[in-house]
């Protein structure tokens, strides 16, 4: 390019680019911009003024880019290198993104001395609002994941942790710096990883997306301690650049099913002896004779009643009467094994399943239960052997 050229001709060479062009020079000591297209006006907001060329840049930049853009534009010059750079301009109150090129204009024959610059402009506002709408909807689901109620864990094809949010380190007892990159079968009892195995390939053979893991009665997670509790898990699939990504929602139940067991136990439970109670009773007697009609196994059912109890309540009040039936709870259980249960199916009524066992047997043990101290009060014994 020969500077030379007259200023028509550069201001028709510019209005030929489709980009935002502007040829820039340094004239004691002030940056002179020789000639720009309707694109570069436009860049700075400045379409609609009568702008004559050739004009000083501060009186065309805006004030707030001088010790950015224009600096930049001096050392392209001083130092003849290209430069880039990516500027905001603030037009008609609505931000712009330009990605500026910076090339110095040596001619041929003039390699010393200091060399006007091309400025080139090319617009990335759409680029940059979608890279900050990515971005903001990444900080929200991150915040969202990790504000979670729940633990979220996802692993990736090979099944290495890649995201470990906050509720999974308190869940877990593991930092996610430590975990990530790990694994699963950190978080998995030994006992189950092979079998946790086979259903992550078959749910990934699955045309189902979204599943809950209750394959075994209970999940189970293992805390770093080697710890275990009892998980409720929902496990989804997606593919991440062509590759399958699992992300399981997991839940400690702990606490529900210590709750669900203490209600089992109590809608079972005789309130004042602490022995099975009469649904209890019925509901056990009908499996072992069902077992006893399929397998022939023997069980032996004892039945016992205090006699004249009405008595104990009338003479030393109710609360001893309590007390009484509870030490004869007592001595069921001393003399109970294991396998046999005791239950309170009445007020002074109480049964004995003794389970593999014979008349014989039977009569031992309510023998031993007759010589306690409470022989006394013991009515009878009505053994029934089923065989």
């Amino acid at each position: 390019m020969n500077l030379s050229t007259p200023e028509t001709d550069w201001s028709s060479f510019v209005e030929a680019i489709g980009a935002s062009v502007a040829i820039i020079s340094k004239e004691n000591n002030e940056l002179v911009i020789i000639a720009g297209n309707h694109r570069f006006l436009v860049m700075l907001g400045r379409e609609t003024h009568n702008i004559q060329f050739p004009i000083n840049a501060k009186e065309l930049f805006p004030r707030y880019v001088f010790r950015t853009v224009l600096n930049d534009i001096f050392r392209c010059i001083s130092d003849s290198e290209p430069m880039e750079m990516e500027q905001a301009f603030d037009v008609h109150s609505i931000t712009h993104w330009w990605r500026l090129h910076l090339k110095p204009i040596i001619e041929p024959g003039n390699q010393a001395g200091v060399h006007p610059v091309m400025l080139t402009g090319l617009d990335m506002t759409q680029r940059i609002v979608l890279e900050n709408d990515l971005k903001s909807s990444h900080s929200r689901l991150s915040a969202l994941v990790d504000s979670a109620y729940d633990a979220v864990v996802s692993v990736n094809q090979n099944k290495k942790i890649t995201l470990f949010n906050h509720t999974a380190e308190d869940t877990f007892g593991y930092h996610r710096d430590e975990i990530l990159g790990k694994r699963l079968v950190e978080l998995i009892p030994e006992r189950f990883q092979q079998c946790h195995d086979d259903h992550i390939e078959r749910f990934a053979n699955s045309p189902i997306n979204c599943r809950q893991m209750l394959e075994r009665g209970i999940i189970l997670g293992k805390r770093k301690d080697n710890s275990e509790f009892p998980a409720e898990i929902t496990i989804s699939k997606i593919l991440v650049n062509g590759m399958l990504e699992f992300t399981a929602v997991i839940r400690d139940i702990t606490e529900r099913t210590r709750l669900i067991d203490e209600l089992k136990e109590r809608a079972t439970t005789d309130y004042l002896t602490g022995l099975k109670n009469r649904l209890y009773f019925t509901e056990r007697s009908s499996e072992l004779i069902s077992l006893s009609s399929r397998h022939k196994r023997r069980f032996t059912l004892v039945m016992i009643d205090i006699d004249n109890f009405k008595l104990i309540n009338d003479k030393y009040g109710h609360s001893i009467g309590d007390e009484v039936l509870q030490a004869f709870a007592e001595s069921l259980r001393a003399i109970m094994r294991e396998s046999d249960i005791a239950a309170r199916i009445g007020g002074e009524e109480f049964v004995l399943l003794l389970t593999e066992t014979g008349i014989d047997g039977a009569q031992r043990i309510a023998e031993r239960l007759r010589l306690t101290h409470l022989r006394d009060y013991i009515e009878y014994f009505l053994v029934i052997t089923v065989t």
